[in-house]
Protein backbone atom coordinates (compact mmCIF):
# COMPACT_ATOMS: atom_id res chain seq x y z
CA UNK A 1 0.00 0.00 0.00
CA UNK A 2 2.81 2.40 0.90
CA UNK A 3 4.48 1.72 -2.45
CA UNK A 4 1.28 2.76 -4.23
CA UNK A 5 1.27 6.10 -2.40
CA UNK A 6 4.96 6.63 -3.25
CA UNK A 7 4.32 5.82 -6.91
CA UNK A 8 1.37 8.21 -6.99
CA UNK A 9 3.44 10.98 -5.36
CA UNK A 10 6.26 10.50 -7.86
CA UNK A 11 3.82 10.49 -10.79
CA UNK A 12 2.17 13.73 -9.63
CA UNK A 13 5.56 15.34 -8.97
CA UNK A 14 6.76 14.44 -12.45
CA UNK A 15 3.47 15.66 -13.89
CA UNK A 16 3.74 19.03 -12.14
CA UNK A 17 7.35 19.48 -13.27
CA UNK A 18 6.46 18.57 -16.83
CA UNK A 19 3.56 21.02 -16.91
CA UNK A 20 5.69 23.86 -15.59
CA UNK A 21 8.47 23.23 -18.10
CA UNK A 22 6.11 22.72 -21.05
CA UNK A 23 5.49 26.48 -21.21
CA UNK A 24 2.36 27.66 -22.98
CA UNK A 25 3.15 26.74 -26.57
CA UNK A 26 -0.45 26.58 -27.77
CA UNK A 27 0.64 26.92 -31.39
CA UNK A 28 3.06 24.90 -33.43
CA UNK A 29 6.17 26.92 -34.31
CA UNK A 30 5.70 28.64 -37.64
CA UNK A 31 2.47 26.82 -38.49
CA UNK A 32 -0.14 29.15 -37.00
CA UNK A 33 -2.13 26.08 -36.00
CA UNK A 34 -3.60 25.56 -32.55
CA UNK A 35 -2.76 22.22 -30.94
CA UNK A 36 -5.64 19.98 -29.89
CA UNK A 37 -4.89 16.76 -28.01
CA UNK A 38 -7.34 13.85 -28.21
CA UNK A 39 -7.17 10.71 -26.10
CA UNK A 40 -8.46 8.09 -28.56
CA UNK A 41 -8.72 7.73 -32.31
CA UNK A 42 -12.43 8.49 -32.95
CA UNK A 43 -12.20 11.78 -31.06
CA UNK A 44 -8.97 12.69 -32.82
CA UNK A 45 -10.63 11.97 -36.16
CA UNK A 46 -13.67 14.10 -35.34
CA UNK A 47 -11.49 16.95 -34.05
CA UNK A 48 -9.34 16.85 -37.17
CA UNK A 49 -12.33 16.86 -39.48
CA UNK A 50 -13.90 19.82 -37.66
CA UNK A 51 -10.67 21.74 -37.11
CA UNK A 52 -9.37 21.44 -40.65
CA UNK A 53 -6.25 23.48 -41.37
CA UNK A 54 -6.80 25.63 -38.28
CA UNK A 55 -5.72 22.94 -35.81
CA UNK A 56 -3.07 20.29 -35.37
CA UNK A 57 -4.54 17.23 -33.65
CA UNK A 58 -2.24 15.08 -31.57
CA UNK A 59 -3.46 11.59 -30.69
CA UNK A 60 -2.36 10.28 -27.31
CA UNK A 61 -3.09 6.55 -27.64
CA UNK A 62 -1.14 5.52 -30.76
CA UNK A 63 -2.29 3.18 -33.50
CA UNK A 64 -2.08 -0.44 -32.42
CA UNK A 65 -2.32 0.34 -28.68
CA UNK A 66 -5.18 -0.73 -26.40
CA UNK A 67 -6.59 2.40 -24.67
CA UNK A 68 -7.92 0.52 -21.64
CA UNK A 69 -4.32 -0.17 -20.55
CA UNK A 70 -2.49 2.91 -21.86
CA UNK A 71 -0.84 5.42 -19.51
CA UNK A 72 0.61 8.84 -20.48
CA UNK A 73 4.38 9.28 -20.58
CA UNK A 74 6.04 12.63 -19.71
CA UNK A 75 6.09 13.61 -23.40
CA UNK A 76 2.32 13.07 -23.52
CA UNK A 77 1.81 15.26 -20.46
CA UNK A 78 3.93 17.94 -22.14
CA UNK A 79 1.71 17.75 -25.23
CA UNK A 80 -1.38 18.17 -23.06
CA UNK A 81 0.10 21.11 -21.16
CA UNK A 82 0.97 22.92 -24.37
CA UNK A 83 -2.37 22.44 -26.10
CA UNK A 84 -5.47 24.57 -26.52
CA UNK A 85 -7.60 21.76 -25.15
CA UNK A 86 -7.68 18.06 -24.40
CA UNK A 87 -10.63 16.04 -25.70
CA UNK A 88 -11.24 12.76 -23.89
CA UNK A 89 -14.11 10.31 -23.92
CA UNK A 90 -14.76 9.76 -20.22
CA UNK A 91 -16.93 7.06 -18.64
CA UNK A 92 -13.84 5.23 -17.38
CA UNK A 93 -12.13 4.75 -20.74
CA UNK A 94 -9.19 6.94 -19.65
CA UNK A 95 -8.63 6.24 -15.93
CA UNK A 96 -5.47 8.39 -15.95
CA UNK A 97 -7.65 11.50 -16.36
CA UNK A 98 -8.57 11.27 -12.68
CA UNK A 99 -4.89 11.62 -11.76
CA UNK A 100 -4.14 14.28 -14.35
CA UNK A 101 -6.92 16.76 -13.64
CA UNK A 102 -6.07 17.63 -9.99
CA UNK A 103 -2.43 18.25 -10.90
CA UNK A 104 -3.14 20.78 -13.65
CA UNK A 105 -2.37 24.38 -12.66
CA UNK A 106 -4.44 27.47 -13.37
CA UNK A 107 -4.27 28.33 -17.04
CA UNK A 108 -3.93 24.70 -18.13
CA UNK A 109 -5.92 23.66 -21.21
CA UNK A 110 -9.55 22.76 -20.58
CA UNK A 111 -10.43 19.06 -20.42
CA UNK A 112 -13.39 18.35 -22.67
CA UNK A 113 -15.40 15.22 -21.86
CA UNK A 114 -16.94 14.10 -25.14
CA UNK A 115 -19.70 12.07 -23.46
CA UNK A 116 -20.94 14.86 -21.17
CA UNK A 117 -24.72 15.08 -21.27
CA UNK A 118 -25.16 12.04 -23.51
CA UNK A 119 -27.63 9.29 -22.68
CA UNK A 120 -25.29 6.44 -21.75
CA UNK A 121 -26.04 2.76 -21.43
CA UNK A 122 -25.51 0.81 -18.25
CA UNK A 123 -24.60 -2.75 -19.08
CA UNK A 124 -24.63 -5.96 -17.09
CA UNK A 125 -21.07 -7.17 -17.03
CA UNK A 126 -20.93 -10.95 -17.60
CA UNK A 127 -19.71 -13.17 -14.78
CA UNK A 128 -15.95 -13.46 -14.95
CA UNK A 129 -15.62 -9.94 -16.34
CA UNK A 130 -14.38 -6.77 -14.68
CA UNK A 131 -17.41 -5.21 -13.03
CA UNK A 132 -15.46 -2.19 -11.76
CA UNK A 133 -14.34 -0.92 -15.16
CA UNK A 134 -16.34 2.18 -16.07
CA UNK A 135 -18.94 1.44 -13.35
CA UNK A 136 -20.81 -0.83 -15.77
CA UNK A 137 -21.35 1.92 -18.38
CA UNK A 138 -20.31 1.29 -21.96
CA UNK A 139 -18.02 4.15 -23.09
CA UNK A 140 -17.99 3.26 -26.82
CA UNK A 141 -20.60 5.80 -27.89
CA UNK A 142 -18.88 6.62 -31.22
CA UNK A 143 -20.08 3.27 -32.61
CA UNK A 144 -23.60 4.72 -32.82
CA UNK A 145 -23.63 7.34 -35.62
CA UNK A 146 -26.37 9.29 -33.85
CA UNK A 147 -24.35 9.59 -30.65
CA UNK A 148 -21.24 10.31 -32.68
CA UNK A 149 -23.09 13.37 -33.97
CA UNK A 150 -23.52 14.54 -30.38
CA UNK A 151 -19.79 14.10 -29.80
CA UNK A 152 -19.07 16.15 -32.92
CA UNK A 153 -21.16 19.00 -31.51
CA UNK A 154 -19.37 18.84 -28.15
CA UNK A 155 -16.00 19.05 -29.91
CA UNK A 156 -17.15 21.84 -32.23
CA UNK A 157 -18.36 23.90 -29.28
CA UNK A 158 -15.07 23.38 -27.43
CA UNK A 159 -13.01 24.35 -30.47
CA UNK A 160 -15.11 27.46 -30.96
CA UNK A 161 -14.46 28.55 -27.38
CA UNK A 162 -10.74 27.84 -27.73
CA UNK A 163 -10.21 29.41 -31.17
CA UNK A 164 -13.13 31.84 -31.71
CA UNK A 165 -11.59 33.34 -34.85
CA UNK A 166 -12.32 30.06 -36.68
CA UNK A 167 -15.96 29.73 -35.66
CA UNK A 168 -17.36 29.82 -39.21
CA UNK A 169 -15.01 27.15 -40.47
CA UNK A 170 -15.64 24.93 -37.48
CA UNK A 171 -19.39 25.18 -38.00
CA UNK A 172 -19.20 24.44 -41.72
CA UNK A 173 -16.97 21.41 -41.31
CA UNK A 174 -18.96 20.08 -38.33
CA UNK A 175 -22.15 20.33 -40.39
CA UNK A 176 -20.46 18.38 -43.18
CA UNK A 177 -19.30 15.71 -40.75
CA UNK A 178 -22.80 15.45 -39.28
CA UNK A 179 -24.21 14.89 -42.76
CA UNK A 180 -21.69 12.09 -43.31
CA UNK A 181 -22.76 10.47 -40.04
CA UNK A 182 -26.40 10.69 -41.15
CA UNK A 183 -25.39 9.00 -44.38
CA UNK A 184 -23.58 6.31 -42.36
CA UNK A 185 -26.60 5.64 -40.16
CA UNK A 186 -28.91 4.89 -43.10
CA UNK A 187 -27.14 1.78 -44.44
CA UNK A 188 -26.72 0.49 -40.88
CA UNK A 189 -30.44 0.90 -40.18
CA UNK A 190 -31.49 -0.55 -43.52
CA UNK A 191 -28.82 -3.22 -43.75
CA UNK A 192 -29.46 -4.64 -40.28
CA UNK A 193 -33.27 -4.48 -40.38
CA UNK A 194 -33.86 -7.92 -41.88
CA UNK A 195 -31.41 -10.52 -40.65
CA UNK A 196 -32.02 -14.21 -40.10
CA UNK A 197 -29.84 -14.10 -36.98
CA UNK A 198 -30.43 -11.21 -34.57
CA UNK A 199 -27.51 -11.88 -32.20
CA UNK A 200 -23.77 -11.36 -32.58
CA UNK A 201 -20.86 -12.45 -30.38
CA UNK A 202 -18.16 -9.91 -29.53
CA UNK A 203 -14.81 -10.14 -27.76
CA UNK A 204 -15.87 -7.60 -25.15
CA UNK A 205 -18.91 -5.51 -24.33
CA UNK A 206 -18.14 -2.62 -26.67
CA UNK A 207 -21.14 -2.67 -29.02
CA UNK A 208 -24.04 -1.89 -26.69
CA UNK A 209 -24.98 1.30 -28.54
CA UNK A 210 -25.30 -0.10 -32.07
CA UNK A 211 -27.02 -3.17 -30.61
CA UNK A 212 -29.65 -0.94 -29.01
CA UNK A 213 -29.93 1.40 -32.01
CA UNK A 214 -30.52 -1.42 -34.51
CA UNK A 215 -32.40 -3.84 -32.24
CA UNK A 216 -29.72 -6.52 -32.05
CA UNK A 217 -28.52 -8.78 -29.23
CA UNK A 218 -24.89 -8.42 -28.25
CA UNK A 219 -23.38 -11.51 -26.61
CA UNK A 220 -20.09 -10.44 -25.05
CA UNK A 221 -17.32 -12.86 -24.11
CA UNK A 222 -15.68 -10.40 -21.68
CA UNK A 223 -16.94 -7.33 -19.88
CA UNK A 224 -16.07 -3.71 -20.57
CA UNK A 225 -12.35 -4.45 -20.59
CA UNK A 226 -11.05 -6.67 -23.39
CA UNK A 227 -8.43 -8.14 -21.04
CA UNK A 228 -10.99 -9.68 -18.67
CA UNK A 229 -10.95 -13.49 -18.75
CA UNK A 230 -14.37 -15.15 -18.58
CA UNK A 231 -14.92 -17.86 -16.02
CA UNK A 232 -15.46 -21.50 -17.07
CA UNK A 233 -19.13 -21.08 -16.19
CA UNK A 234 -19.36 -18.07 -18.48
CA UNK A 235 -17.67 -19.98 -21.31
CA UNK A 236 -20.18 -22.79 -20.90
CA UNK A 237 -23.02 -20.26 -20.99
CA UNK A 238 -21.56 -18.65 -24.11
CA UNK A 239 -21.38 -22.01 -25.84
CA UNK A 240 -25.04 -22.60 -25.09
CA UNK A 241 -26.06 -19.10 -26.25
CA UNK A 242 -24.15 -19.42 -29.53
CA UNK A 243 -25.90 -22.69 -30.30
CA UNK A 244 -29.33 -21.53 -29.16
CA UNK A 245 -29.18 -18.30 -31.21
CA UNK A 246 -27.82 -20.03 -34.30
CA UNK A 247 -24.73 -17.80 -34.28
CA UNK A 248 -22.12 -18.89 -36.81
CA UNK A 249 -19.47 -16.19 -36.36
CA UNK A 250 -17.49 -15.20 -33.27
CA UNK A 251 -15.98 -11.75 -33.55
CA UNK A 252 -12.57 -10.79 -32.18
CA UNK A 253 -10.59 -7.53 -32.11
CA UNK A 254 -7.22 -6.75 -33.64
CA UNK A 255 -6.07 -4.80 -30.56
CA UNK A 256 -6.89 -7.55 -28.06
CA UNK A 257 -5.88 -11.17 -27.54
CA UNK A 258 -8.16 -13.38 -29.70
CA UNK A 259 -7.48 -16.62 -27.82
CA UNK A 260 -10.81 -16.88 -25.98
CA UNK A 261 -12.82 -15.96 -29.10
CA UNK A 262 -10.95 -18.62 -31.06
CA UNK A 263 -11.62 -21.20 -28.34
CA UNK A 264 -15.33 -20.42 -28.34
CA UNK A 265 -15.42 -20.65 -32.13
CA UNK A 266 -13.78 -24.09 -32.06
CA UNK A 267 -16.22 -25.30 -29.40
CA UNK A 268 -19.22 -24.19 -31.45
CA UNK A 269 -17.78 -24.82 -34.93
CA UNK A 270 -18.20 -21.14 -35.76
CA UNK A 271 -16.02 -18.90 -37.87
CA UNK A 272 -13.98 -15.99 -36.53
CA UNK A 273 -14.01 -12.51 -38.00
CA UNK A 274 -12.90 -9.03 -36.94
CA UNK A 275 -15.39 -6.53 -35.50
CA UNK A 276 -13.54 -3.34 -34.69
CA UNK A 277 -14.64 -1.23 -31.67
CA UNK A 278 -12.50 1.62 -33.05
CA UNK A 279 -10.91 2.34 -29.69
CA UNK A 280 -7.79 2.89 -31.75
CA UNK A 281 -6.94 2.50 -35.41
CA UNK A 282 -5.50 -0.99 -35.75
CA UNK A 283 -2.29 -1.39 -37.74
CA UNK A 284 -4.05 -3.36 -40.47
CA UNK A 285 -6.71 -0.67 -40.89
CA UNK A 286 -4.10 2.08 -40.95
CA UNK A 287 -2.05 0.25 -43.59
CA UNK A 288 -5.21 -0.24 -45.67
CA UNK A 289 -5.81 3.53 -45.59
CA UNK A 290 -9.05 3.22 -43.62
CA UNK A 291 -10.44 5.96 -41.40
CA UNK A 292 -13.42 6.06 -39.02
CA UNK A 293 -15.94 5.74 -41.85
CA UNK A 294 -13.98 3.01 -43.62
CA UNK A 295 -13.81 0.88 -40.48
CA UNK A 296 -17.50 1.44 -39.75
CA UNK A 297 -18.37 0.33 -43.30
CA UNK A 298 -16.24 -2.78 -42.80
CA UNK A 299 -18.02 -3.49 -39.50
CA UNK A 300 -21.38 -3.27 -41.22
CA UNK A 301 -20.29 -5.70 -43.92
CA UNK A 302 -19.03 -8.13 -41.26
CA UNK A 303 -22.26 -7.95 -39.26
CA UNK A 304 -24.48 -8.41 -42.32
CA UNK A 305 -22.52 -11.47 -43.40
CA UNK A 306 -22.45 -12.99 -39.92
CA UNK A 307 -26.17 -12.49 -39.28
CA UNK A 308 -27.32 -13.45 -42.77
CA UNK A 309 -29.00 -10.13 -43.55
CA UNK A 310 -31.00 -9.43 -46.70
Amino acid sequence: MQSQYVARFLWLSLLALTIVTAACAVRLPGSGKSVVVASVYPLAYFAGQIGGDAVEVRLLVPAGAEPHDWEPAPRDVAAIAGARLLVYNGVGLEPWIDRLAPALPAGAPPLIEATAGLRLLSVKVPAGGDADHGDGIDPHVWLDPELAKAQVEIIRSALTAAVPAEVAGFRQRADGLTQRLDALNRPFAQGLAQCRIRAFVTAHQAFSYPAKRYDLEQIAIAGLSPDATPSPARLAELTRLVRDRGVRTVFFEELANPAVAQTLARETRAQTEVLDPLEGLADAAAKAGLDYFGVMDRNLDALRKAMDCR
